[in-house]
């Protein structure tokens, strides 16, 4: 009735009626806190017995089937505790209403680094390129590569910049999975075995993209030297010996110089140097190479951790780009000269000091080139370099006592990485719109010679006469590839000590490139080597 004071019969009753008084118990336990420690340290003493009595028995079982047991000694004077409550995420979210539909969360997919531990890809990879690729490879796409490689200097720079500085990691991005009004309750999903497949291709595609420059580079380097990476005459003698030791000072330690020489010389040992333990460390571990190259670490090239006469050649191809003109504290000569007596002491007699100085400097370089050049050639002086190093080595070569010297001045001309087109079976209506004139437009159609025409600095389409076959303008390719890469590792490696972040680092190295393969500009350098009498 409506003066009753009690509820309907339907009602739902409250779990905490306001009517219900609870009363408070004024009586304590004194000695409930000491029966509690009692309990709990009974309760500790019975876990303790029975982990150590499972200590004991594991001890046995590992030491029957040759298992590490050191692992375990953790678990000595363990103290438990009570595991924290953890709810089952079905009832995370309590809705009062049971046709609620929840998506279950899917969160934002990270690239993770997988671990670097003795990973063997790159390696694979590295052999299956050595293995596909053909001795005209290198000449036939010479302008293929060398625009491809100006390409990802632009528009991948961060990726660009890694490959110089060496560092080679896979990554692996973990699929986002689709959002889905599925129960948590459901069964696991079986393994997939094409997964694996999956990631396996994807990590071996990381591996030969990241890898792709460096064998351009080096492929281009090895055909300009003629077919060969070491270039003194020892290196006939290397087939019929089994104790050959080859150091490269100051080289990239994976997929790069050292990587080529130790698989075209089974039977040498190769060493690289490395600026510091930890850096050795990481290079040993983190990419497995061929079985016959080391890591060792020398932070000062000077102070090499060999003994007397113990490589027969020793490769010297960056130290333009390590050593200053400065003397080292408690030291009567620079840099220079200690490094190259320190070379002279680990050679053999009778072995090589092959070696390889690049200039700062562009030769004949374009207004921004020159604007580059004469900006890093400054910097160099500033903090100790030498930006002309190859002047003043020969007579270092002489007085660290070196003899036997052959050298030569080189110049590596810059490539023209701005792309062209051919418009082959196209007829112009006006060939004196993108020709110099008519008649050499008229020529070039009437021979059926495919013209090639190219975008200028300005916009508009400019014509190029077909080149002559077999000019040395057809090398600029490979040395663009050669020389640029050098250029710009010398360049990162400066801007680095300088604190400069990586996307400033090789800025407009791009545009004094473009303009410089324009301009036929070059790099000077100085190649040769030198025998320890």
């Amino acid at each position: 009735s409506p003066t009753s004071e009690r509820g309907p019969i339907t009602a739902r009753k409250l779990v905490f009626s306001p009517v219900d008084i609870i009363e408070e118990v004024d009586e304590v336990d004194e000695t409930y806190d000491a029966t509690l420690q009692q309990s709990a340290a009974a309760n500790i003493d019975r876990t303790q017995l029975w982990l150590s009595a499972q200590n004991d028995y594991m001890k046995a079982v590992c030491e029957d089937e040759g298992v590490n047991v050191e692992s375990f000694r953790d678990v000595e004077g363990a103290v438990p505790r009570t595991p924290e409550a953890q709810t089952s995420p079905a009832f995370l979210d309590e809705s009062p209403s049971k046709k609620s539909v929840r998506f279950a969360a899917t969160p934002e997919p990270k690239a993770k680094r997988i671990s670097p531990i003795h990973d063997g890809t790159f390696w694979e990879g590295w052999r299956h390129t050595k293995r596909s690729q053909r001795a005209r490879d290198v000449f036939q796409h010479r302008q293929a590569r060398a625009e491809a490689e100006h390409v990802r200097r632009t528009s991948c720079g961060k990726q660009h910049v890694e490959q110089l500085a060496g560092k080679y990691e896979i990554t692996s991005t973990a699929r986002p999975a689709p959002s889905r009004p599925v129960s948590t309750m459901l069964p696991a999903q079986p393994e997939d075995e094409k997964k694996e497949l999956i990631e396996k291709a994807e990590r071996e595609r990381q591996a030969l993209e990241q890898m792709q420059s460096s064998g351009w580079a080096l492929a281009a380097q090895k055909e300009v030297n003629g077919g060969r990476l070491l270039t003194s005459p020892i290196v006939s003698s290397f087939k019929s010996r089994s104790d050959v030791k080859v150091l490269d000072l100051s080289g990239q330690p994976h997929c790069s110089w050292a990587w080529s020489v130790a698989a075209e010389h089974p039977k040498a040992t190769v060493y690289t140097t490395a600026s510091s333990d930890a850096e050795a460390h990481v290079a040993s571990l983190a990419v497995d190479g061929p079985m016959n190259h080391h890591v060792v670490a020398a932070p000062k090239p000077w102070e090499l951790p060999f003994e007397d006469e113990t490589f027969d050649v020793v490769s010297a191809r960056n130290l333009y780009a390590h050593l200053r003109t400065i003397w080292p504290k408690g030291q009567a000569i620079d840099e220079w000269d200690l490094t190259l007596r320190e070379c002279l002491r680990v050679l053999k007699r009778g072995g090589f000091l092959e070696f390889n100085l690049l200039d700062a400097e562009l030769v004949h370089p374009a207004p921004s080139g020159q604007a580059l050049s004469v900006e890093f050639a400054f910097n160099l002086k500033t903090r100790g370099y030498d930006p002309a190093a190859g002047k003043s080595f020969l007579p270092r070569l002489k007085r660290a006592g070196f003899g036997d010297i052959k050298r030569a001045w080189m110049v590596l001309p810059v490539a023209d990485v701005v792309p062209r087109w051919t418009d082959n079976g196209k007829t112009l209506a006006n060939p004196s719109a993108f020709s110099p004139s008519a008649a050499s437009a008229a020529d070039s159609s009437s021979m059926s010679v495919p013209s090639e025409r190219a975008i200028g600095p300005n916009g508009e389409v400019e014509f190029y006469e077909p080149p002559v076959t077999g000019s040395t303008k057809d090398v600029r390719a490979m040395t663009g590839l050669v020389g640029a890469r050098m250029w710009e590792q010398w360049m990162l490696k400066l801007n680095g000590e300088m604190g400069r972040s990586e996307d400033r680092c090789l800025e407009g190295v791009a545009k004094a490139l473009e303009e410089g393969g324009k301009a036929n500009a070059g790099w000077r350098c100085l190649v040769g080597w030198a025998k320890k009498a």
